[in-house]
């Protein structure tokens, strides 16, 4: 009656624990990337070891205990939300965060944001770990490090520009105006430049030359590098060539056959800026880019003129592709986005060899195997949504349901615990 008693015992410590377990997992069911555990039980034993001869006789079941708490990595809904740096994996793998101590952890938590230098914190301020970009080489970075976004992106200086779909009208002597907006370094917009057009005297005949005449607001334009024209008339700072066309289509820069895109000196304050008027097609050198400029009878018109350089701009937008690629965007005149580097997704043999480490944080173990760190969408690795989190993968159903049996279980060996001292309480009354 007494091994009763501890028999009795062993059922309520485990399902007691059971209980702590279930009601974890009740309290995060709206925790974003929560895991949930389950117990997992076993049986005690009592007595000698089994053999053939006294299995029966001598092994003699004393209880139950819990065997180990293991984490369900079953993927959780996805929902989506209203901030870009909200980022979940659609897959495989973890997020890889770093705190002060430069310590390692792994989350499913995408609940990211950015602080005040802009780099790309999850809400314990651990950095996100990513491969950043390095605009030198054009690619990105073998090892990790923190992801920073600038939250202003200085002026580029403009070095090469190009117009397409300029049209100019040999009936009528119209064209359309051209402004180059030309910036510095960090220094924003230098000053504007006026490309103007005006039809030659001659036959209006679809072969009539165009003189360009290079206005800047400010500076002097100097050092073509085609023939210029020596009988414009032009005021301080100014310079002309001339432009060619055969049956409307452009053949020549300053003079007939010369084919070259246009390089010249814009000089301001001293400051010296080397730019290129880009003209031929990137694809043959030999010849002009096709419809880039023509001379027709049609209206003037200009589709878009197009240059590497920039003003100052301030963060606008952020994006964040299914490879894990951030971009950001600026409220300047860079058409393109900015890549920031790469989120990385990191990837473990064995995800129930991970330990729990509080704030749906795990730590590696060596029961994790070795950890894989790389690109999302490639390999094992699951691809990156932004604008979603994932939600905690508790089914309260389920919890519910377990709870009940953990309940009936608990209530059922405490009865076994009363019954047994009920029955030892009367044998030692008997006794005395």
């Amino acid at each position: 009656m007494i091994s009763s008693i501890w028999t009795g015992f062993t059922g309520l410590d485990t399902f007691g624990k059971d209980l702590d377990v279930i009601g974890n997992n009740v309290a995060n069911v709206g925790t974003t990337g929560f895991k949930y555990e389950r117990s997992n039980f076993a049986d005690i034993l009592d007595g000698a070891q089994r053999t053939k001869q006294n299995v029966a006789a001598s092994v003699t079941g004393a209880g139950s205990m819990v065997q180990s708490f293991q984490t369900v990595f079953l993927e959780g809904p996805l929902s989506q939300t209203d901030n870009g740096t909200d980022l979940a994996i659609n897959g495989d793998g973890f997020f890889t965060v770093k705190d002060d101590s430069d310590r390692t952890f792994y989350t499913r938590n995408g609940s990211f944001l950015l602080d005040d230098e802009g780099v790309l914190i999850n809400q314990s301020d651990m950095k996100v770990q990513g491969f950043a970009f390095n605009p030198d080489t054009g690619d990105f970075e073998e090892e990790l490090s923190n992801l920073q976004v600038e939250f202003t992106q200085l002026s580029k200086q403009t070095t090469e520009f190009s117009v397409s779909g300029l049209r100019l009208n040999f009936d009528t002597g119209q064209s359309p105006a051209v402004d180059l907006d030309v910036y510095g370094d960090i220094v924003d917009r230098i000053t504007g430049l006026g490309i103007n057009f005006q039809i030659n005297e001659g036959t209006a005949n679809g072969d009539t030359s165009w003189r360009v005449i290079l206005s800047p607001g400010e500076g002097a334009v100097s050092n073509l590098n085609v023939p210029t024209s020596t009988d414009a008339t032009l005021d301080e700072g100014e310079a002309a060539f001339d432009f060619f066309f055969t049956d409307g289509a452009l053949t020549g820069v300053g003079e007939a056959g010369n084919v070259e895109d246009v390089t010249f000196d814009l000089t301001v304050d001293d400051q010296v800026y080397n730019l290129t008027w880009s003209l031929l097609d990137p694809n043959d050198p030999t010849s002009f880019a096709t419809n880039e400029i023509i001379s027709s009878t049609l209206p003037p018109l200009l589709e878009e003129l197009n240059q590497d350089g920039y003003g100052t701009g301030e963060l606008q937008e952020i994006t964040v592709g299914q490879d894990g690629t951030v971009y950001t965007l600026y409220d300047n005149d860079n058409p393109n986005l900015s890549s920031v580097g790469r989120v990385a997704v990191t990837t473990f043999v064995s995800n129930d060899g991970l330990e729990k480490a509080g704030d749906t944080l795990f730590r590696s173990t060596p029961a994790a195997g070795e950890a894989t760190v790389g690109t999302a969408d490639s390999g094992r690795r699951g691809s990156i949504l932004q604008f979603s989190l994932e939600a905690s993968n508790v089914n309260l159903a389920n919890e519910l349901v377990r709870l009940i049996v953990t309940q009936t279980g608990f209530n059922a060996n405490s009865t076994v615990v009363s019954t047994s001292n009920e029955m030892l309480q009367t044998a030692i009354q008997l006794k005395s």
